[in-house]
């Protein structure tokens, strides 16, 4: 199982509403380099859900998580089944995984992806209340996880036939725009451990810095530069990419171990401010919870 995730790395304040995000490779428009046209998919739509779309999106929530979600139902009622649960949630126009919390990747009137993402306190203030069950309690140690300052991206799934080509990076740009439009300054995701996961760091053009984006926790592959995909024989192994003005790295990295591992700049000031953008400096930092 891959998840491929957009880092990308601002040199303009994150907070700044009306600062704007280029996507570096549309994926409905314009010439593609040979790299990209092996990744995206040409006519692709990332939109917000309606309530609509909930059988679809049902079956792709399912796929993502419904192991999770099986296991807590069936505490409750051994006959449960996970995706007519997930449809119910996504119709309802408000809770956790309603529609209204959800983008789509839609292509030629087709849905081929979903991601879920809301303030990661919204968790807490829903149980208010509430008596969680004993499945719910067992798995209560992944949800302390969550930074609850944070944005959550839930669930995030693409359709088997789309994997590698883009879909999941349009998505997780999608989250993030919402995140940034809501004014949160970080993303929980939670990572499976021994998931390879493709990141893609981009340096923006407004300014001359070369950051060099370090991850910790263990090496990564870089499998792409400037969204030219290299040869089996030409990829290598690092924990460093000194990403430059208008530059692109896509890297695998494997978690080894679970933890809360570092993806940042090596430039001190520029993971400082409790990563917070201050004058373009300080908020080039993610963290990867590993389980």
């Amino acid at each position: 199982m891959e998840a491929r995730l957009l880092f990308d790395e601002m040199d303009i304040p994150m907070m700044d509403r009306n600062s704007s995000h280029e996507l570096d490779d549309p994926l409905a428009i314009g010439d593609q380099s040979e790299g990209s046209a092996q990744r995206n998919v040409r006519g692709l739509v990332v939109r917000k859900a309606t309530a609509a779309d909930y059988n679809e999106l049902a079956d792709l929530a399912n796929l993502a998580g419904g192991d999770t979600l099986s296991f807590i139902a069936k505490g409750i009622d051994p006959t449960a089944d996970a995706r007519l649960i997930y449809r119910d949630m996504i119709a309802s126009p408000v809770g956790l995984f309603s529609y209204q919390n959800c983008f789509v990747a839609e292509l030629i009137g087709s849905i081929v992806g979903l991601a879920n993402g809301f303030p990661a306190k919204a968790i807490e203030n829903e149980r208010i209340g509430i008596k969680l069950t004993a499945r719910e309690e067992y798995l209560e140690a992944r949800t302390r996880l969550n930074d609850p300052h944070s944005y959550l991206l839930n669930n995030i799934a693409v359709d088997s036939a789309y994997h590698r080509r883009g879909v999941g990076t349009r998505l997780l740009e999608a989250v993030v725009e919402e995140a940034r439009q809501q004014y949160f300054s970080s993303i929980t995701l939670h990572v499976w451990r021994t998931m390879p996961m493709r990141s893609r760091s981009i340096k923006s053009t407004n300014n001359n810095f070369v950051h060099p984006m370090h991850v910790h926790g263990g090496p990564f592959e870089v499998v792409a530069i400037d969204g030219v995909t290299l040869n089996e024989g030409a990829r290598y192994q690092a924990d460093t990419v000194n990403v430059g003005p208008g530059q692109r790295y896509d890297v695998i990295w494997t978690a080894r171990k679970p933890g809360k591992w570092l993806v940042h700049c090596h430039i001190p000031h520029h993971t400082a401010n409790n990563n917070v953008e201050q004058q373009g400096g300080g908020g080039l930092m993610l963290v990867l919870d590993v389980k």
